[in-house]
Order: C-alpha cells, then structure tokens, then sequence
C-alpha cells in the first residue's frame, strides 16, 4: 500500500486555556500526522497566536484565521477545504488524542484497503472530565 496521507483540522474558537494541548495530542503521535491544520474563528482570546507558535516550529501545522466568525459549521468546512491530505479528521480543540491514534488510523485503512472507510471509532478525552470515552470520530476518505 502507497503512503496515505492523513489530515487533521482542529476548528478553534477562543479556546486559548486548552488548544496547546490539543495540537500536543496531534504532534506527539507514534506515526506523525501528515497534516495539521488549526482553522480560528476570529478568536477575541490568544487562541490565533499560540496556535502561530506550533506552525513555526512544525512543518506539518499549518493556521488560518478567518476574518470574521463565521460559525461552527463554515468554520469546520473553511479547515476542511484547505487539507491536502487522502484521509481528513476534524479534532475538535477541547480534545485530545492518544499516542497511537494515527498509527491505528493508518493500520485500520491498510486493513481495510479497497473498501470506503467513512467512519472510525476510537477514544479521546474531554479536558473539562479528563476522562476517556469510546467517541465515533469521523475519517472521511478524500475522493
């Protein structure tokens, strides 16, 4: 199987207290994320800048700033449409992610080579409980 290229869009809106730790679950993968994009919605807070931080010093981080909020749903679709990558994950900035979770992604899209992977259930935690849930995080297949 040829290299997959996995992306990861991380929406953000005034999230300055928890976004460090959300790209810290996403840098600090078994198997590197292809593609980091963080896409703020016009924070009032430092959520822009300490996300600027990251990109300085990652290759794979990249951050967008709309020029005014556009809501949720725009917001998420505005980070979507900026990936390059064949597999996309939204990474949602009050969560993060384990160790392993690409390296799983990337086992269960090998393992399932030639099918239409819509969908893949793993585990995150919610900072606000620090807690781990089995939560249905959604890969969508670029095609």
């Amino acid at each position: 199987m040829e290299h997959v290229k996995i992306s990861v869009v991380i929406p953000a809106y005034n999230r300055e207290a928890l976004i460090r730790d959300t790209i810290e679950s996403a840098l600090d993968q078994t198997e590197k994320i292809d593609e980091i994009i963080v896409i703020d919605n016009d924070s009032s807070d430092r959520t822009f800048q300490i996300a600027q931080s990251y990109a300085v010093t990652h290759s794979n981080v990249k951050v967008f700033k709309n020029e005014k909020n556009v809501g949720m749903m725009e917001n998420w679709n505005r980070g979507i449409r900026k990936t390059t990558g064949d597999y996309i994950s939204l990474l949602h900035s009050d969560d993060i992610i384990p160790k392993n979770w690409c390296a799983t992604v990337k086992s269960a899209i090998a393992k399932n080579e030639g099918k239409n992977i819509g969908l893949f259930f793993g585990i995150y935690a919610c900072f606000e409980c620090r807690a781990f849930f089995i939560h249905a995080h959604y890969l969508y297949n670029r095609c």
